[in-house]
């Protein structure tokens, strides 16, 4: 194996290395270096650098896959509107949805009891009554589970970004100044 010539990315000194080496230690400075071969030439990089870099990439796709996995959370606890839109459970709109459809109900109990309706027509306005309630329930709960779950989406991502931002500093940044 024959050595090959290439020069020191931090320092510029020569290097002696081998046809097939990769890694290596300057003797003048004591960076750490990367030896790249593509096709006839070949160079040297700060393995910091490498590293730094490849930190950055990995962190970004962990701050693609939480977005991902946060926009998948909001469908799962999304309620559909009568528009057959998806959009997320609100406490208020489920408390006005209970309101009015339990008067609607109410009234349905009273009027079918008041004039001798068959017993299904009371027990109809009784299953619609536990649906609305059932229905305010689940989504009250969706709501305050999907603003718990936004809360601690916010501040995973906020620190995800801020580590990315270091990283793509350490990446810019010189190590000769």
């Amino acid at each position: 194996m024959k050595p090959v010539g290439v020069v020191c990315n931090h320092c510029g000194a020569p290097l002696e290395i081998g046809e097939a080496t990769r890694f290596t230690t300057c003797a003048h400075c004591g960076s750490r270096l990367a030896v790249h071969h593509t096709g006839s030439a070949r160079f040297t990089e700060l393995v910091e650098e490498v590293a730094d870099g490849l930190e950055t990439i990995r962190l970004q796709n962990e701050l693609e896959r939480v977005d991902r996995e946060w926009a998948m959370e909001q469908e799962r606890l999304a309620i559909q509107n009568n528009d057959g839109v998806r959009q997320p459970p609100s406490a208020g709109g489920s408390l006005i949805a209970l309101v009015l459809g339990g008067a609607f109900v109410c009234f349905w109990i009273v009027m079918a009891t008041k004039i001798g309706a068959p017993w299904f027509f009371v027990v109809f306005g009784l299953v619609m009554l536990g649906t609305l309630v059932f229905n305010f329930v689940r989504n009250v709960s969706n709501a305050g589970q999907l603003d718990l779950k936004q809360r601690a989406y916010e501040a995973r991502r906020t620190a995800l970004v801020r580590r990315v931002e270091q990283a793509n500093a350490r990446t810019r940044r010189s190590p000769a100044n």
